[in-house]
């Protein structure tokens, strides 16, 4: 009598437990040959939420992963229903696939993965009598659109041997690569001490992209198959006479010298930050920096603070080298100045104020975030807010907010849009603030993707506005999303109301040129949607080709 009892009471309280945990398991298979993936890094995030690409955390979030075995299996296990970014990352791989999810209670689903290996690109770095060139850093280069323009960036690095030989590992597969090479100095002396004639001075070697060229332009792209080791990708450098830069900052200043482009810092896939050796100034403030070749080059000197470790005083200015030396350059460092910002309503404010809270973050566009800096800030609709000691530079502008129906109009400096441009603080005129405009007339999609009438899970949903003309433009302004395994995908209700375009391709398209060009003449392939405010606009698509 007593075992019935307690076996009812525990029925009873599995009852009221709420719905059961479910597990996410499944194959991890190379996209090439189809081949099990040992060492594939399988994970996800409980208690979390994404909205479009951007992870939400709590203090109850928590990551599982588990490796993939010999057979290329994995399980994660004991999830709570509801919505999972599933992560596949293959061994020295960065990036890896994603797929979104929708776990029932007590679900037991089953994910498979086909992903791209990481390959390696190896070579040797020669001057032009074939001679090895040791020391030398090698540069694996994108071209990307961020921030309205296109740009080339850094996205990994390897050195040459004694022998000139280089090897970069875990690129990603499918996506174009340049491959430069570059003279790093490793210590730089504030005056150097080159001769004033520049024939007595020793060539300095060129920044240069595979095969041979002077210019990103003329550098041969590479795309690496799933897995591939590309050999033979030599680099035969080119020399050219030795430059100097001469000019003044202010004494005792941390003063260094890059050159524009490519560039480290944030990108629109992710950021890849080169810490460049400094000098410090004497007395005088005056430095000499000689080995350039023609080019862009930028600048940068900086005072910092004891207490904070951030910048306290800050300079930056963009030259070019030519045919001759360039003398009288000034870098003049000024203090982080105070940015007053408001986060405000388009037009009139709810009557009922509504329980979320904005923030603004600010980038920095060629360096890493320094120690003790404070860029962000966050506040309710509307407020103002006050950031303190931010550096005369330049930044990239990142605002959120997350609740229905409310989403980033515009964000204004000086009355001039930077939602898609960079932030150069300090260009306007006066005591200019940041000004983030929030709409409360947002609209959204409810897509689903269906093939044969059956649903499509391995593909990815774009919804770009009918008005982006540019590819620059496209790229800012897309909105994008893994399909789950019911093919469905919901922007949720941040979009401005009107026109778009909506679109379900096999392939992820990345920021690059040729990516960006191809989807935006696919728009004759696209389906005109119409954004409603406050309601999730249902597209039907069928999955198509841009290639």
């Amino acid at each position: 009598m007593k075992l019935a009892v307690l076996l009812t009471t525990s029925v009873l309280a599995l009852a009221q437990t709420g719905p059961s945990n479910g597990s996410i398991s499944g194959v991890v298979r190379d996209a090439a040959g189809g081949a099990p993936l040992e060492n594939v890094v399988v994970s996800t995030y409980v208690n979390a939420t994404w909205v479009n690409g951007t992870i939400l955390t709590s203090k109850d979030t928590r990551q599982i992963t588990n490796p993939t075995d010999r057979q290329g299996r994995y399980s994660l296990k004991d999830l709570p229903p509801g919505e999972y970014n599933v992560n596949a990352r293959p061994d020295h791989g960065f990036f890896g696939e994603w797929r979104m999810v929708t776990l029932a209670p007590g679900q037991e689903l089953t994910l498979d993965f086909a992903v791209q290996s990481p390959g390696t690109i190896s070579g040797r770095v020669i001057d032009d009598n074939k001679e090895p060139v040791p020391n030398m850093t090698v540069y694996l280069v994108t071209r990307e659109y961020f921030q309205g323009a296109l740009r080339y960036f850094m996205k990994g690095a390897a050195q040459t041997d004694d022998r000139g030989n280089y090897s970069i590992g875990g690129v990603l597969a499918g996506s174009p690569y340049l491959i430069m090479t570059q003279k790093r100095v490793q210590k730089l002396a504030a005056i150097s001490e080159e001769p004033a004639d520049i024939k007595l001075r020793r060539r300095a070697v060129a920044s240069t992209f595979y095969p041979n060229s002077l210019s990103a332009e003329g550098g041969a792209p590479i795309t690496l198959r799933s897995g591939e080791r590309r050999e033979g990708v030599d680099i035969r450098v080119q020399r050219t006479p030795s430059y100097c830069v001469e000019g003044a900052t202010a004494p005792a200043a941390d003063v260094g010298i890059t050159e524009d482009q490519p560039s480290a810092g944030m990108s629109s896939t992710s950021g890849f930050f080169v810490m460049s050796p400094t000098a410090q100034t004497a007395e005088d403030g005056k430095f000499r920096f000689c080995g350039l070749h023609p080019g862009l080059y930028r600048v940068a000197a900086r005072h910092i603070s004891r207490e904070s470790h951030a910048p306290a005083q800050f300079g930056a200015t963009v030259f070019a080298i030519t045919d001759e030396d360039v003398r009288g350059l000034k870098a003049t460092l000024a203090p982080g100045m105070t940015l007053k910002g408001e986060f405000a309503w388009d037009g009139a404010a709810p009557e009922k104020p509504l329980e979320a809270s904005a923030t603004l973050s600010l980038s920095h566009l060629y360096s890493a975030p320094y120690m003790g800096e404070q860029l962000s800030a966050r506040g309710d609709v509307p407020s103002e807010f006050t950031l303190k000691d931010v550096p005369l530079d330049e930044y990239a502008v990142r605002p959120f907010i997350n609740s229905p129906g409310v989403y980033v109009k515009d964000v204004t400096y000086g009355g001039l849009s930077v939602l898609h441009t960079p932030l150069r603080l300090g260009s306007a005129i006066g005591d200019a603030g940041v000004k983030v405009t929030l709409a409360r007339d947002g609209g959204g999609a409810a897509v689903t993707v269906t093939e044969d009438n059956k649903p499509v899970g391995d593909a990815h949903a774009y919804i770009f506005p009918a008005d982006a003309q540019t590819e620059a433009e496209l790229q800012e302004r897309i909105v994008s999303g893994s399909l789950d395994q019911n093919g469905n995908y919901q922007t949720g209700l941040l979009l401005a109301p009107g026109k778009y375009y909506a679109i379900a391709l096999r392939k992820p398209v990345d920021p690059s040129p040729e990516s960006i060009g191809k989807l935006l003449r696919a728009r004759i392939k696209a389906k005109e949607v119409e954004i409603a405010a406050g309601q999730a606009t249902q597209v039907n698509l069928e999955p198509v080709s841009i290639e």
